[in-house]
């Protein structure tokens, strides 16, 4: 189980990377950090474990991350920011098209984070909900949520905070829900998810 009696404070990395050296040794802990997770789950390795795939020493590691749960929320954020910037890009990219275009880019986007790697993606957003949400993965996840809500808006949408909440849930549902079930066919769940959100767009509120 991943510890979660922490502040968001003890969840930031030690240092930041200021040379290159430093973002690579960083970047390897990441790395091996997510190929442990999903080879043995979130709770099947410690920080010795991720020290000795990255092929640093424990006493790296211990410069950069307080703990394991440091480490992975540090994943979390970057899957977040990922997730986010491809969210705007969706948006600007269908800009002054139909609205259901731009849903159907935000559903492309978000299927894609989930589709590439689904057991890592599951096993993060399920640390995620286990672990103090820090101000910075706060404020990504209700930046991509204003998105989606500034999209609607747009579009003269009723109530478009809730709307946008619901599709968000919806859509996540579905895929987590598909994942979880090994299924990986993208274009199957792709057409699946744009059928519920733009049902629920259609009916009358």
């Amino acid at each position: 189980m991943v510890k979660n009696n922490q502040n968001d404070s003890s969840l930031n990395p030690r240092k930041a990377p200021r040379q290159k050296r430093s973002q690579n040794t960083m970047d390897v802990i990441l790395q091996a950090t997510g190929e442990l997770i999903c080879t043995r789950g979130l709770d099947g390795f410690g920080t010795n474990q991720i020290a000795d795939r990255a092929g640093v020493s424990i006493g790296s590691l211990y410069q950069y991350f307080p703990d394991k749960e440091a480490i992975l929320a540090c994943l979390i954020r970057d899957m977040r920011r990922q997730m986010l910037q491809d969210f705007r890009k969706a948006v600007e990219n269908t800009k002054d098209q139909r609205m259901v275009v731009a849903i159907e880019e935000l559903v492309t986007a978000a299927l894609r984070h989930h589709m590439k790697n689904p057991e890592l993606t599951q096993h993060l957003e399920r640390a995620e909900d286990d672990l103090p949400l820090d101000h910075e993965t706060q404020a990504l996840k209700m930046a991509m949520a204003e998105v989606v809500t500034n999209l609607l808006k747009e579009h003269s949408i009723v109530n478009p905070e809730d709307t946008a909440f619901d599709l968000i849930a919806i859509a996540h549902g579905l895929t987590h829900a598909a994942t979880q079930a090994g299924q990986t066919n993208f274009e199957n769940l792709h057409g699946r998810v744009m059928r519920a959100v733009v049902g629920y767009l259609e009916k009358p509120m």
